[in-house]
């Protein structure tokens, strides 16, 4: 007979969700820990998705997103400056164990089309301080990176430029 215990633990997994939606509205995370990482927005990103999750069968049966993924990239501020700051927080614990790894030497110029936050670029600038970025993005988008890269001391070596998305004909 085969063990149901992966598929209840699936079905169960929302509440470990809101059990740590809950420790990050209620600051626990930032009380415990002064990390730079910061996975709180991130977190906070995730729940305000977390509606949409439960709107999948739909997604499924009419192939349409059930939200404006504009909402995120710059119609909606606040939401788009929240889903910058996940991205942000991810960033940051992912990508600093690959900057290192990375063979910049004898590089002057950085090119991230779909640089988003800038984040990337920020931890790249610390081990290369001789390389300029051009961070290509959505305006929305840019407004909250420009802010992001400036706190990271890489304001001066970057510059942002606006994209849209186009459809691909």
């Amino acid at each position: 007979m085969p063990d149901p215990a992966a598929i209840i633990g699936m079905a169960n997994a929302f509440c470990a969700s809101q059990v740590l939606f809950a420790s990050s509205d209620l600051g626990i995370f930032d009380f415990l820990s002064r990390s730079p990482i910061g996975l709180s927005a991130a977190i906070r990103y995730n729940r305000d998705v977390y509606q949409a999750w439960g709107r999948l069968p739909e997604l499924v049966r009419s192939g349409k997103p059930v939200e404006n993924p504009e909402i995120h990239l710059g119609e909606d501020p606040d939401r788009t400056r929240d889903f910058v700051l996940a991205m942000h927080g991810r960033a940051l614990g992912s990508d600093r164990s690959l900057v290192p790894q990375l063979k910049l030497k004898g590089r002057c110029r950085l090119l991230a089309p779909g640089g988003g936050g800038g984040t990337c670029f920020a931890l790249i600038a610390r081990h290369h301080p001789q390389l300029s970025c051009t961070v290509i993005d959505l305006p929305g988008v840019l407004a909250v990176a420009e802010e992001l890269i400036a706190e990271q001391g890489a304001g001066e070596r970057a510059r942002t430029i606006a994209g849209v998305l186009a459809p691909v004909a």
